[in-house]
């Protein structure tokens, strides 16, 4: 069975899936709306991060919310309105801002992101032109609240197996 698949989205998800189908020989086509940049990949700046555990409903995520409301380019961009179902989903959020949800997240998400990281290293190794390159990452904090928020990360990525100092 080798029907031809179309894939909705040229995010990272998108492209990712469209290649790994392409490898196994299927015909696909990639329909995005916008332009190859644009979308919901647009603001991970390409980074590939298995250190990114931490969900974004965490702790202090409503308060920094507000702040970023109105930025299309933030973590949580949205247009509040008057509706039962964005009031539905501003309380399930906040109900979800705990230390529990995000101890019950950090490890499917760590491991989520660990095999993305190397799926992602397997296709560059298949395309030496596609400019990967296994930099590390470097937090740098503006004050000792976040200082002392990174150092509790780097703690939790090293009990999930993850190389952070």
């Amino acid at each position: 069975m080798n029907d031809p698949v179309v894939v909705v989205g040229g995010g990272i998800s998108g492209l990712m899936s469209a290649w790994y189908l392409r490898r196994d020989g299927r015909e696909v086509t990639v329909i995005e709306r916008e332009h190859g940049e644009a979308g919901c990949s647009y603001g991970n700046a390409g980074l590939i991060v298995p250190s990114h555990f931490v969900p974004l409903a965490a702790p202090g995520a409503l308060s920094a919310g507000l702040r970023w409301i109105w930025s299309n380019h933030s973590p949580l961009s949205f247009r509040p309105r008057l509706s039962i179902d964005w009031a539905r989903w501003l309380a399930r959020f906040r109900h979800a801002c705990t230390e529990a949800h995000v101890i019950r997240s950090a490890r499917p998400l760590f491991e989520l992101n660990t095999l993305s990281h190397r799926l992602y290293q397997e296709i560059a190794q298949a395309n030496p032109g596609l400019g990967y390159a296994h930099r590390g990452l470097t937090v740098a904090c503006l004050t000792e609240e976040a200082l002392r928020e990174e150092e509790r990360n780097v703690a939790m990525a090293g009990e999930l197996g993850a190389d952070a100092r």
